[in-house]
Order: C-alpha cells, then sequence, then structure tokens
C-alpha cells in the first residue's frame, strides 16, 4: 500500500491491470481524492468536462467494484479566493438532473468520505457547500 500511495497516476493505472489484488491496491489510490474542476458554460472545453464528470460518476454507480468505499475527498469546483466563479456545467435541465441524480448515488455509496465540496455559482455571489 506504501509503495502504491508514491505512485504516479499512470503508474496505478497500469499497476490495476495486474491482477485483482494489485487493481484494489491502485484503486484505493486512484479514487481516495477526486476534484472536478467545474467551468462556466462560456468555457471551450466544457463538454469535456462534463464528460469526465458523468463519466467518474457513472463508473462509481453502475460499476460491480464499489470504488466509492475508497473516496476520501469529493471537490466539485476549485474553491480559493482568487479564483472566479464557476458553474454545473450542463446543456439543460434535464442533464443537470441527471448529473445530481449520479451525484446523490455516488455519496450515498461513499463509506469514508472525509470531505465534499461543491462550489456554487449564485446570481448574488460566490457559495461554497462542505460537509
Amino acid at each position: 500500500m506504501l509503495i502504491a500511495a508514491q505512485a504516479s497516476t499512470d503508474d496505478l493505472l497500469a499497476l490495476a491491470l495486474v491482477s485483482k489484488h494489485f487493481q484494489d491496491l491502485a484503486s484505493a489510490q486512484l479514487y481516495r481524492v477526486l476534484k472536478f474542476a467545474l467551468v462556466d458554460l462560456s468555457d471551450y472545453d466544457h463538454i469535456h468536462q462534463t464528460s469526465r464528470l458523468a463519466s467518474c460518476l457513472e463508473t462509481l454507480v453502475a460499476s460491480t467494484r464499489d470504488y466509492a468505499k475508497h473516496i476520501r475527498e469529493l471537490q466539485l469546483g476549485q474553491p480559493g479566493p482568487e479564483e472566479r466563479a464557476t458553474r454545473i456545467p450542463g446543456h439543460n435541465a434535464v442533464s443537470g438532473r441527471l448529473l445530481n441524480t449520479l451525484l446523490l448515488l455516488t455519496l450515498k455509496k461513499t463509506k469514508a468520505l472525509e470531505t465534499f465540496q461543491w462550489v456554487l455559482d449564485a446570481i448574488r455571489g460566490r457559495y461554497v457547500v462542505s460537509y
């Protein structure tokens, strides 16, 4: 476990292919901290970011392996005083509800979550939801 904690993401992905035992060790590190930078809809790369978040949440919810048990920290947005406010990307209300549902199902599956932080862009300012 100590070696897996020091390995790079690429090394952990390669290690996960060796055996189920090593997949468990690598998964514990790969899913320990999940951070998603939620971009403004005007940004060019918003489709990629939405797809990355949706794909990760789908894996956490639908996989036969319980990856969500490894999550210790989940951040949506990048909170900090020097950053501009961000909002959750989405093309319409339906996709927003789908992402919210996947997030809720993921949170229900977590067993060791220590930090959950979601930066919201509201009309009157910036809000940070932390638990």
